[in-house]
């Protein structure tokens, strides 16, 4: 499967975009008890995590794979999200999608919050009310949503550090489909 048997698509497939849609779909798998062993049965083998011979770029997907696996731990909680703007996805016949996705885990002492942001073109702020000292923020998304690394590695994770300061909440902005 590559460029050469539908452009369009493909370009879709390998893009920042459908790399946070992974990691959503990561989370939300996990959720129901799927690990993230199951990535190519989930993807029906169309996705690969590289590009071909001879520079093997990185491609989004990769990195989704690496920010699911390598920057959270621990189990999965819950966590009440107000206050989200909703859409109605009309292909799916959804209604009331929220715009945000939150998936926490907890490791013995340590908090993970996965945030997503589904907007395509607007950031959201996030509000995380809890007692916590943010050590650093780890973030895939690229300022287009339909970057990819077919030619170079455009889209990589962004590690952020935080101020590692104990604050009664934690305010971030989450850009657009990030």
């Amino acid at each position: 499967y590559c460029k050469a048997d539908d452009p369009i698509l493909y370009g879709k497939e390998v893009s920042v975009g459908a790399a946070v849609s992974l990691v959503d779909n990561y989370a939300a798998a996990n959720r129901a008890g799927l690990t993230i062993n199951n990535h190519f049965h989930i993807n029906a083998g169309a996705w690969a995590a590289l590009t071909g011979y001879p520079q093997c770029y990185r491609k989004p997907a990769f990195f989704a794979l690496k920010l699911f696996t390598t920057y959270i731990a621990g189990d999965m909680i819950t966590a009440t999200v107000t206050g989200v703007p909703t859409w109605n996805d009309e292909l799916s016949g959804e209604t009331n999608v929220p715009y945000l996705a939150c998936y926490p885990y907890k490791d013995e002492t340590s908090y993970y919050i996965l945030v997503i942001n589904r907007h395509r073109t607007q950031s959201q702020n996030v509000t995380i009310g809890k007692s916590l000292i943010p050590d650093r923020m780890v973030k895939l998304s690229s300022t287009n949503i339909n970057d990819n690394n077919e030619n170079t590695e455009l889209v990589t994770l962004q590690d952020v550090a935080l101020s590692g300061v104990e604050t009664n909440s934690c305010q971030l902005s989450i850009p657009p489909f990030s």
